[in-house]
Parts: structure tokens; sequence; C-alpha cells
């Protein structure tokens, strides 16, 4: 006898009518409870939770699935004769499964008023800091925000970050060291490696904002704690890049560059980039949120290039379409020129030996 697979629902730990917030919050915490430090790492189990919260996060992805569940329990082991009851009462289920399961939880949904302020304010704190730029002369300025998408990683606006800038997130009461790993110029975002930051990231959303939507415009005030200002949703179009962006009526001195734009759930739909205008704000791609998916074979190794050819040693790997690594700086942790390479070996080189005098 086959050993029988739990579906998606029995795999995230909820009921078939879960709504959609429930999804999110079992994901994470499966998640979390994977790459715990004392808990054996499982690829294979993650990848099948990452596969659950994408058909369930989708409507009509999880409507399909629900449909797909219920012709399995429902298969007829009589013969023909009971085929046309069968059919009836598999749609007769599909039926209900969707209005308990869809309609009737996205109803309710759309009456819900979401999370309080209080609440989306403590889930948010976390996960959102002030960037901060110094450059080689020493000075220290301001740079926006930045927030956590996923654990060590962070997103900001590009627009007050320069190549040789040394960057640090205000994530209170700590100062933690950034680095620049990737930029979309045309979105006007980066994309930050911070150490230590995301224990508890805030989560992108996978529905579109709407006009007459509540959103959140989020701030950070002296003692690190996010500050939110409520708005409307004007409009949501294509830029003549072909960019979605978000129109709100937030003021524009309330749209710090790098800030999260929240929904009512606390969940990210867009974020204010300057190179989007002041009042709008882009949505963030998927590309920067989807998880790798694992490839068939390995790649190539690709002849990596001497110090002595002048470059810079640096990450590397594949990027999304649009995007690129971001400069590194020659002053960086991890960056080796061929001048630091040799400065290096002179530091570190060993004394010659020198005999001991021997007896005449």
């Amino acid at each position: 006898m086959s050993e029988r697979h739990p579906n998606y629902y029995e795999l995230l730990g909820i009921e078939p009518g879960a709504k959609h917030t429930d999804i999110h919050l079992a994901f994470n915490r499966k998640m979390r409870a994977a790459k715990r430090d004392d808990t054996v790492p499982d690829l294979k189990y993650e990848t099948k939770l990452q596969e659950a919260f994408g058909v369930l996060s989708d409507l009509d992805k999880r409507e399909a699935y629900d449909r797909k569940l219920a012709a399995a329990r429902l298969k007829p082991s009589f013969g023909a004769k009971g085929a046309a009851f069968a059919v009836v009462a598999i749609a007769a289920v599909a039926g209900g499964i969707y209005y308990y399961t869809l309609k009737k939880p996205a109803e309710e949904a759309a009456r819900a008023p979401g999370k309080s302020k209080e609440e989306i304010v403590a889930s948010a704190t976390p996960a959102v800091g002030r960037l901060q730029s110094m450059d080689m002369g020493g000075k220290v300025k301001s740079a926006g925000l930045a927030f956590a998408i996923d654990s060590g990683v962070m997103v900001t606006s590009c627009e007050h970050i320069t190549p040789n800038a040394q960057l640090t997130v205000n994530m209170n009461p700590r100062m933690v060291p950034a680095r620049l790993v990737m930029t979309d110029e045309a979105l006007g975002l980066c994309k930050l490696e911070v150490e230590g930051a995301g224990s508890w990231p805030l989560s992108v959303s996978s529905v579109q904002a709407r006009p007459g939507d509540t959103v959140y415009g989020a701030s950070v005030n002296a003692v690190g704690e996010v500050v939110l200002t409520e708005g409307r949703v004007k409009r949501v179009a294509k830029n003549a890049k072909g960019h979605t962006i978000v129109e709100s009526t937030l003021p524009p001195e309330k749209a710090m560059d790098g800030a999260p734009l929240l929904d009512v759930y606390g969940r990210v739909v867009a974020v204010a980039a300057q190179a989007s205008g002041t009042d709008r704000h882009v949505v963030l791609p998927t590309a920067w949120t989807d998880p790798p998916k694992p490839s068939a074979s390995p790649p190539a190794q690709a002849a990596a290039p001497s110090p002595s050819e002048g470059q810079t040693l640096g990450p590397a790997g594949n990027l999304p379409e649009g995007l690129k690594p971001a400069p590194s700086m020659p002053n960086a942790p991890g960056s080796f020129t061929p001048d630091r390479v040799d400065r290096l070996h002179k530091a570190f080189r060993p004394p010659p030996n020198i005999p001991a005098d021997q007896d005449p």
C-alpha cells in the first residue's frame, strides 16, 4: 500500500477554509522552524512548503487545487452506471468548497478591517531601519529607509547611495553594516546584504493594490519606532518603462525614499523610490522575492579573474534581467585589489631564517 502524502493544507497545518493571512502566517512559521539552528536541513521539505504557499496564496491556483482535492476524494470506484452521479456529486461539492473556502472568506476579508495600527507597527518596527551613508571624507548623511524582506536581505531606494560610500542601517539600538549587492536603475531600487537583520521580515503582498484601498506610509521616529501615516490608493498604472506604479493620497514629505507602503495587513505593496516620483511608489518585482528554483544540473564553474588582472574579486551569480551587481568598493571587506594583496603579503611575510652562530 502506497504511503499517503499530506496535501498542501496539511503541510502548512491549516484548515481548507483558512483565510489568506493565515496562509502567510503558517508558511512563515513553518519556514522559521525549518531553518532553526537545531533543526537538520531538509531542502525537499522546504521546497514543498514553498510550493504549497505558492498555490494556496494565489486565489486562482487555490480554486483549481480545491477542485482537484474534491475530485480525488470522490473518485468513483463503481462502473459506468455511477459516472453521471459522480459528476453531479463532484460539481456540487466543488461548488460548496469554492463558496466556503474562497468566495465567502474573500467576502469576509473584504469586510474585515485588517490589523490595527498598533499590530502593524509592532510587526514593522523590527524590520525597518534608517539607512546612513558615509563618504570617503567621513561625512555621514541620511540615505532614507531600508526594510527587510528576508533574513539578511533589505530593500531601499538607490537615490542617496554612491558607489564608494560605507552603508549602515540603524536597527535601534544597533548600527548594522550593510553591503550593496544589487541595483535596478530603472526602478530606482537597491538590494542590501545586512548581517543579522531580517529575523522578522516584512511580507510582500502577492495581491496588487486597487484604487480606494487603505494604505500606510511608514517612517521611523527618533527612538527607532515605526510611525504610520494613513492614506488611500488613487491610481495603479504602468509607467513608460512598464513598471507598476501606485499613486496614493500620502503627502510627499511622508514618502521617505526606501520606505515601504503597507496594506491593512502590514504587507508591502510598494516602495517609495525617487525615480517613480515624489507621490508615487513602485511595486517590488516578483524576481526580488521569489525563492531561487533549483537547477537540474549544477552550472559550470567559470574561471575567476586573477588579482593581477586589476579586477576586484566579489560575489558571482546570475541576476534577473534588468538587474546588475552593485559596483564594488575598493576598501570594503572581502575586496582584494592587487595593491591590497601585495600589502598583505608584505605585512604577514615571515622573517628570513638566520643560521645560529657556530663555535670556532
